[in-house]
């Protein structure tokens, strides 16, 4: 699905990659909402995949794969991701072709699975809409198109030459990691339109405590989650072709059956710091609103917003505004 978007005043283009396999149950409504889907983000990312999503991700809509190109005067793109010939999908991402990293994606955490680590990907859609809607290894899908190179794959997208023998302590950073899955969906992960240049510290530090935090709820609920990384002006690793993010995000929100109630929260991060903020999903739709990353609101359905009920004060500041 294409759609347009403003990005600090720019209209970008955009790709969606429906990914996610969610569990077909009524919660997964709730959470995305019976309501037009442009007033959350969640929803927005998916909203043309919600069967996708409903079932499980055991069929392939065409919904999930429509291309309707839209005039922009930036290049960046939602996108789909699915892993080899099983076309199931496993997550879902926003994607910006002219920085080289993902927007934010949109999962629900799996409550087992070891985590695997296979080889790097890259999308063959993002080369040519007419390749394969599968993700493959470079020289995989080099093989398959003979006249096509490393320049070609790289002129939408990042490389795995991109990240390698990176300095000034940044690392692979998923948006979607790879831990939160099993199988199939875990190797779906290793995707580079899933990473971001990310600080080594923060990613081995205080973000891997968080992704551990959500994952120990997961064990008790269906937690849903929305990851993002906000670009910086003009920093990026290596010859500057993929940006470096200024600032990271996470947004989750589950249904906590013994209390019968919604649970929710969110975090930022500098990504120059291991320091994780939290705040609730207000606080931290503020600062996305702020850095211009929220074209339609809110993140979740209305349930998810539970400090509304708490009576959170705005007065008290946002811890969310780094």
């Amino acid at each position: 699905m294409f759609a347009l978007w403003s990005i600090d005043g720019t209209l970008v283009r955009f790709w969606l990659f429906c990914s996610v396999q969610l569990p077909p149950s009524s919660t997964v409504m709730k959470i995305l909402g019976r309501v037009d889907p442009h007033i959350m983000l969640f929803k927005k990312l998916i909203s043309s995949c919600v069967r996708c999503y409903s079932h499980g991700g055991s069929q392939t809509y065409p919904a999930c794969r429509a291309r309707r190109p839209c005039a922009s005067s930036s290049s960046s793109f939602p996108s789909t991701h699915t892993l080899w010939k099983t076309l199931r999908y496993h997550f879902a991402t926003l994607y910006d072709t002219t920085n080289r990293i993902p927007v934010y994606s949109a999962y629900v955490v799996e409550k087992s699975g070891k985590s695997s680590k296979p080889d790097w990907m890259v999308e063959p859609q993002l080369v040519n809409k007419k390749f394969e809607k599968e993700m493959m290894r470079e020289d995989s899908l080099i093989y398959k198109h003979p006249t096509l190179n490393l320049d070609e794959i790289g002129k939408t997208q990042a490389t795995d030459d991109d990240y390698k023998q990176l300095t000034d302590g940044y690392s692979r950073g998923h948006l979607n990691p790879n831990s939160h899955h099993a199988g199939d969906a875990a190797k779906a992960t290793q995707t580079l339109t899933n990473i971001v240049p990310q600080k080594q510290k923060l990613n081995q530090g205080m973000w891997k405590d968080h992704e551990d935090t959500l994952k120990g709820w997961a064990k008790n609920y269906s937690v849903y989650v929305l990851v993002g990384a906000i670009p910086s002006k003009g920093n990026g690793i290596k010859t500057k072709r993929v940006n470096i993010p200024d600032y990271m995000w996470v947004a989750h929100c589950y249904y906590n059956k013994t209390s019968q109630s919604y649970e929710s929260g969110g975090a930022t991060a500098k990504n120059v710091e291991n320091k994780i903020y939290n705040c609730t999903l207000s606080q931290l739709q503020a600062f996305l609103a702020k850095h211009n990353q929220v074209a339609a609101g809110q993140l979740f359905h209305n349930d998810c917003y539970v400090e509304q009920a708490a009576g959170a004060s705005a007065a008290a500041g946002n811890p969310c505004d780094i």
